[in-house]
């Protein structure tokens, strides 16, 4: 089945009527945020986001369509579920105004991958003006994960990598006074 695109202000995409429900509550019945079952949106053919996209889907062949899909003008992107780290950086290349992501718990990489993701992350950051947050929230990759990824980033990149509550924040070095 093969929908005409599709446009949203601020778009939740989740896996069940229970999480639609609890979506739709925690926006007020605010009519600029749309919330979809995950079933339905994936059979679009194209869905145009203008401010934030949150997608919380169950498998990494459903992230795979919906790098398929998505476009627009997105500055905010939370990913949550089983999704690679490649699927996290072609959704942040998919708007030049993403400024702030969350790559929630869920992101497969394995160590092997860590330079290729870390060299990634940094030209997405290179390529970026003004205020920048990325909020890695994926406690397993801390112990190896943390030390290298810092001093990457920090190494090649006017950013700062913070370790915070089991998270890896990543934001613009604030001047000294």
């Amino acid at each position: 089945m093969n929908n005409r695109g599709q446009f949203s202000r601020y778009l939740t995409v989740v896996m069940d009527t229970t999480n639609y429900n609890i979506e739709r509550k925690s926006h007020g019945g605010d009519l600029s945020y749309d919330v979809r079952i995950a079933e339905i949106f994936l059979k679009s053919d194209r869905h145009y986001i203008q401010k934030a996209l949150s997608l919380f889907l169950d498998s990494t062949e459903k992230f795979d369509r919906a790098v398929e899909i998505v476009y627009g003008t997105y500055n905010c992107l939370d990913l949550n579920g089983p999704f690679t780290w490649k699927h996290a950086i072609q959704l942040m290349n998919v708007s030049k105004r993403t400024k702030n992501t969350c790559m929630g718990n869920g992101m497969l990489l394995e160590v092997k991958d860590y330079n290729a993701f870390f060299e990634a992350v940094v030209r997405w950051l290179k390529r970026r003006k003004g205020a920048v947050t990325i909020d890695i929230q994926c406690p397993y990759l801390m112990d190896a994960f943390n030390p290298r990824f810092k001093e990457y980033v920090e190494y090649r990149t006017t950013f700062s990598v913070q370790f915070l509550g089991g998270g890896t924040y990543i934001r613009k070095k604030h001047p000294t006074l």
